[in-house]
């Protein structure tokens, strides 16, 4: 199965599914398909950083726990908003 650089690599082997260890911040925006839900997920602690980013090097996160902040998301938990949206909703 071919992966493109966007997207994490999934390797089928036999009737097993091998997926990723880590994934980029930009991979997890392409999974969620919504920044914002994924940074409040990161502030909230549903999302494990593994490795943290400096120059030339991207920061990894966990995908399991990026699997499992999605089974909770469509169990309906939502993860509480960021502080600047706080500001912004308050009279």
């Amino acid at each position: 199965m071919k992966s493109s650089p966007s997207q994490p690599a999934s390797t089928r082997t036999g009737s097993e599914t091998l997926e990723p260890f880590a994934v980029t911040r930009k991979q997890l925006f392409q999974l969620f398909s919504s920044p914002r839900m994924v940074q409040r997920m990161m502030a909230a602690g549903w999302i494990a950083r593994v490795r943290n980013g400096r120059s030339g090097r991207a920061a990894l996160f966990d995908y399991s726990s990026a699997v499992a902040a999605y089974e909770r998301f469509k169990r309906g938990e939502e993860p509480p908003l960021l502080p600047c949206e706080v500001k912004r909703k308050a009279p």
